[in-house]
């Protein structure tokens, strides 16, 4: 039987590989937020998406097509996350912005994220 580590792992790798497939995404950081850029279709209106941040899991789709719904590997602010559709050299980009939550450790290493999601921690 599939430990619940593995099950996280695998959802977030399906999650990655399937929305790789269909949207191109990257992830940017700074000291305080994570920028995720994913591309969608030129057509698509803030009715279509669904985002739902909560402070270790992430949770996008676009017209019931599920982008990601995966655990982070560390917490983010929910009401201080937000995400904009925006046009950039002819494509539509969905622009999420994810608050970092500031860890105890001052130390600016400690408010550097290793990666994204917690499957790949």
């Amino acid at each position: 039987m599939a430990s619940e580590v593995d099950l996280l792992r695998s959802t977030a790798d399906a999650c990655e590989a399937e929305a790789d497939a269909r949207h191109e995404i990257k992830w940017s950081q700074s000291e305080e937020d994570i920028t995720l850029r994913v591309l969608v279709d030129t057509e698509t209106k803030k009715e279509d998406v669904k985002f739902k941040v909560l402070r270790d899991t992430l949770s996008v789709s676009i017209r019931g097509e599920e982008i990601c719904d995966a655990q982070l590997v560390r917490e983010v602010d929910p009401e201080e996350s937000s995400w904009v559709l925006d046009n950039e050299g002819g494509q539509r980009l969905m622009i999420i912005t994810l608050q970092k939550v500031r860890p105890k450790s001052a130390l600016k290493s400690a408010r550097q994220w290793p990666c994204l999601w917690k499957a790949d921690a």
